[in-house]
């Protein structure tokens, strides 16, 4: 379900903002009632944060001095250490939970609308802040919904999105996954382990620049076969002799306007503004989004001709921002409760999204176009053909740990098998550093161009999550109980067969001596 935003309560009149600094000014004339918040503020934090020896150079004592702004600052970080129960420290007196509850509650009084905690605690990194008591206690009678979002593709998704533009399948995609020489790839996931894509990220600066550059290379490509055709340029004329590579065609509306004896019609204009739409936005474009850019496509011809003049429309559509975020929003009447369902296009790609990296295929864009995308039924329907499918989701789990001898594993479904990357964070590995010397030559660290033993030991661990997760059966408890792991798969068969037999001898002789003396 996806419903709105609640309405955001109005800002605390600015009087209300020096209570705090009146409330101060009371501690140091005594006027102190050990139950109200001036009172707890002394009990369990003055001991630290009063006077010219205050700790971390936080001085509550201070607050009355301090410019709003400063005072705000000083206020969201109290109350942070104090929701996250980081203060008072372990060995200092600790206050119950109703008066750390109350704290909390003037806290979030005194800051109004600037307090910083509630989006924070939208974050996956404060999951474990969440009161699991209160959240399963049945108390909450509020009706379940998720807020109107949109999210920033995923850097496997933005990926996927360029091969989509270009048209590439089988090998032809698999083998441009890990880039193309004149994209780069604006969007970082952190690295930590635990959730790494949800919807709290928002374009930038950064972002655009980097995709203008992207716009313009990738659409050149898009006209490079026509151009060819038309003369324009030879089959081996490249701006940048490392970056050879080109679709093998152009789309017959874009060649028709390239190959138009002068200005090309308003028809061939409106079919490669469609055209070009369905490419990189996988819709067509709306009445006013095609008078708009056919208009923009006219006049850039005008200016500098039919192929540079297409260029520039094609490298525009490609600026939209939907072609980098991924849309929930919500359509129809809403229920009772406010909340809408998903329009049936954001179903498809929620779905999509939610099983792979690819957008939806055209079974589901059909399915969504066609008024079959709107029940639970339908939903189920989708998501077991697409976990059944083998071949469309087909990729390596992570290409970004490839080195020279080393290579992801590949799976049907490589986005289910990150979560478990990132659930139990086994790709730490790759950054714990063992002596070499004393491992006689059987531990290699990462170098340049491979990730030596910890990469193969990502390798295995991510066959072993793959087996079982393609198996399906009591997956969670198999993978925390197994004792059967991949071991030298980097070797031949009967190679590591041979290892494993020596190693067996090895342990066999001295199981019973005194092996640690």
């Amino acid at each position: 379900m996806a419903g709105r935003r609640g309405v955001r309560q109005g800002s605390r009149p600015a009087a209300c903002r020096f209570t705090l600094a009146l409330m101060v000014a009371t501690l140091l004339h005594g006027a102190i009632s050990q139950g109200s918040p001036s009172g707890l503020l002394e009990q369990y934090c003055f001991d630290c944060h009063d006077g010219d020896g205050a700790k971390g150079n936080v001085a509550l004592d201070e607050l009355g001095t301090l410019s709003r702004g400063a005072r705000v600052d000083l206020l969201n970080r109290a109350q942070e250490q104090l929701f996250t129960q980081f203060m008072p420290p372990e060995d200092k007196l600790q206050p119950t939970e109703v008066e750390r509850a109350a704290l909390l509650a003037w806290f979030k009084s005194e800051l109004g609308d600037e307090s910083k905690l509630e989006e924070k605690l939208r974050y996956p990194s404060y999951g474990n802040y969440v009161d699991h008591q209160q959240l399963f206690s049945g108390e909450i009678g509020a009706a379940a919904f998720t807020p109107a979002r949109r999210w920033l593709v995923s850097p496997q998704i933005f990926q996927e999105r360029v091969m989509d533009v270009f048209g590439l399948e089988g090998r032809e995609r698999e083998s441009k996954r890990r880039g193309f020489y004149g994209v780069t790839n604006p969007f970082l996931l952190p690295e930590h382990s635990g959730v790494r894509y949800y919807d709290g990220g928002e374009l930038d600066g950064g972002h655009l620049l980097q995709m203008l550059a992207n716009a313009e290379w990738i659409a050149a490509k898009q006209i490079h076969a026509a151009r060819v055709k038309a003369g324009e340029i030879g089959a081996d004329d490249h701006s940048n002799p490392r970056d050879r590579w080109v679709p093998r065609t152009t789309p017959e509306a874009y060649e028709a306007v390239i190959a138009s004896e002068g200005a090309p019609s308003h028809g061939q204009l409106a079919a490669a503004v469609a055209q070009q739409f369905e490419l990189v936005l996988r819709r067509p474009p709306s009445a006013a989004e095609l008078t708009d850019y056919t208009g923009l496509a006219r006049d850039a011809i005008a200016l500098a001709g039919n192929t540079e003049g297409l260029r520039k429309m094609l490298a525009t559509v490609l600026l939209e921002s939907e072609f980098l975020y991924r849309l929930e929003f919500g359509g129809g009447e809403p229920d009772a409760h406010g909340r809408r369902m998903l329009a049936p296009r954001e179903a498809a790609f929620a779905i999509s999204y939610a099983l792979g990296d690819r957008g939806p295929d055209a079974a589901l864009l059909k399915a969504a176009g066609e008024g079959r995308l709107r029940t639970k039924a339908d939903y189920r329907r989708e998501v077991e053909r697409l976990l059944a499918d083998q071949d469309y989701y087909r990729g390596q789990v992570d290409g970004t740990l490839d080195g020279k001898h080393y290579r992801s594993n590949t799976t049907s479904h490589p986005k289910i098998v990150r979560f478990f990357r990132e659930f139990f964070g086994y790709p730490g590995s790759l950054k714990v550093f063992k002596d070499g010397k004393r491992a006689e030559g059987r531990y290699q660290n990462p170098g340049r161009g491979t990730q030596a033993t910890p990469g193969w030991l990502t390798f295995e661990a991510d066959k072993f999550v793959t087996l079982h997760v393609e198996n399906d059966v009591d997956v969670f408890r198999r993978l925390l109980t197994s004792d059967r792991f991949f071991v030298y798969d980097n070797m031949g068969a009967e190679e590591g067969k041979q290892l494993l037999a020596d190693w067996r001898s090895v342990y066999e002789w001295l199981r019973d001596e005194p092996w640690r003396t």
